[in-house]
């Protein structure tokens, strides 16, 4: 069964996806543009804070990860990667895949807040 990656495109997707492959899965990876390279990876773009770019979406799976990041550090990206876009993804997915057994969403840097230069502890 085929494992979504939302937010291929960073650095934990990525991985993510290359270590499922590597293990044999069939990844289909969303992000917002897909890449020009060829890769074993199936890749999908749509902008998770639209809902209609998900519809055309086969997203039937029985494992998904949440990877997605704000594009821009402000509040308003934030929502919209976050809460909107995480909450359009987990509809989607109720329609596509009811028999998903996992979702993992991951979190970003963002949850340090703005920088103020400091070191984080």
């Amino acid at each position: 069964m085929t494992k979504v990656v939302i937010g291929g495109c960073g650095y934990v997707g990525t991985r993510l996806a290359e270590l499922l492959i590597d293990k044999g899965d069939e990844v289909l990876a969303i992000r917002r543009r897909p890449p020009a390279e060829t890769s074993p990876i199936r890749w999908a773009s749509a902008d998770l804070a639209d809902p209609d770019s998900l519809s055309s979406l086969d997203l039937e799976c029985d494992f998904a990860v949440y990877c997605a990041a704000a594009d821009e550090p402000t509040e308003g990206a934030y929502t919209r990667a976050y809460v909107q876009g995480l909450n359009h993804f987990l509809e989607r997915l109720k329609e596509c895949a009811p028999q998903v057994r996992r979702v993992v969403f991951t979190s970003s840097t963002g949850v340090y807040g703005q920088d103020d230069g400091s070191w984080v502890s």
